[in-house]
């Protein structure tokens, strides 16, 4: 946290965190579901690679949203700044 930003500031910026990052989770998941629904018994090669790298993007993207937000939950229940803040490290 920069000296002079405070905490309600720090609070805006790791809530506009978990919102950007729940918006591309879900932005994946509409992507890997499209893939799947693509994919049926005649599917090709090319169906089966791209529902793999929808999947793999989706995976990727709640792996993110999670951090984000258990980052979130930590600052905001418990008080404890966020990793990358000068602050966290005392």
């Amino acid at each position: 946290m920069e000296p002079h930003q405070s905490r309600r500031e720090l609070l805006d910026s790791w809530r506009m965190r978990v919102n950007a990052a729940e918006r591309a989770f879900k932005e994946a998941a509409v992507a890997a579901t499209a893939a799947l629904e693509r994919c049926d018994c005649t599917a090709g090669a090319g169906d089966l690679h791209a529902l793999q790298q929808a999947q793999k993007r989706e995976s990727v993207a709640l792996e993110e949203y999670t951090n984000v937000l258990k980052i979130f939950h930590e600052l905001v229940v418990h008080g404890k700044m966020p990793p990358d803040t000068p602050m966290s490290k005392r």
